[in-house]
């Protein structure tokens, strides 16, 4: 099951979906909270007051089309920040992307568009004749460049690949037949599920048994040098 993990992670023409049902399979082994509540998210959606991983996360810019005095417009003109209420400000400026893996996948899948819109309700009424004096805000939209969207996939894929890989490496028996040579101390799984979700990288260096880090190495290499 762990190398088809990782094959799939590899394999860009795999669905990330089919990806984090794998990966489902894995974390009912490894009986982790956080690894179970973080695949729950990617699969179907963060709940809207989720704390959102750094990847899903990113400034946009907020365009709108105004009407002015005998026929006058401007279209899909770029509004200023300055010019949206504080309280309006910090909630429109930035994306929290909280569709599941799939959905965005499918976005960019099903769109080939370079920008992305995001709907902003009634921004529009808000803005009134605040941003231009002698036109009306008729509609308001956010923007995003259809790369950040890609990167999300790509950083569910690294970071499954990244805890993968260290699973593997560290305990080369998770898949084997005798049930011994498949568990993983729950310390282990800890550190590397905290890896998975920052995006950090692992540095346990034990092996089946007690979890050990590298700081608790070099703390033991410095009493055996006292030692001898």
């Amino acid at each position: 099951m762990l190398q088809e993990i990782i094959d799939c992670a590899v394999d860009s023409s795999t669905g990330i979906g089919e990806l984090l049902r794998r990966c489902r399979i894995m974390a009912s082994q490894l009986s982790n909270e956080e690894l179970e509540k973080w695949l729950s998210g990617e699969m179907y959606g963060y709940p809207d007051d989720a704390q959102l991983p750094d990847y899903r996360i990113w400034p946009q810019i907020i365009k709108g089309n105004f009407a002015g005095p005998l026929g006058a417009s401007l279209m899909n003109t770029q509004i200023p920040p300055a010019s949206i209420p504080q309280k309006w400000r910090e909630r429109v400026m930035a994306v929290h992307a909280n569709d599941s893996a799939s959905a965005i996948e499918a976005t960019l899948r099903e769109s080939d568009n370079a920008m992305i819109r995001t709907d902003q309700g009634n921004l529009s009424v808000v803005l009134g004749s605040n941003v231009y004096s002698n036109a009306n805000c008729i509609s308001a939209w956010g923007e995003f460049h259809r790369s950040r969207f890609i990167g999300v996939i790509e950083a569910v894929r690294n970071r499954v690949l990244e805890f993968a890989l260290a699973l593997q490496g560290q305990y080369p028996g998770i898949d084997s037949a005798n049930e011994e040579e498949r568990i993983v101390p729950r310390e282990w799984v800890n550190q590397g599920v905290h890896m998975l979700m920052t995006g950090g990288t692992l540095s346990i260096v034990g092996h089946t048994g007690d979890a050990v880090t590298s700081a608790d190495v070099s703390s033991r290499l410095s009493e055996e040098q006292r030692g001898g």
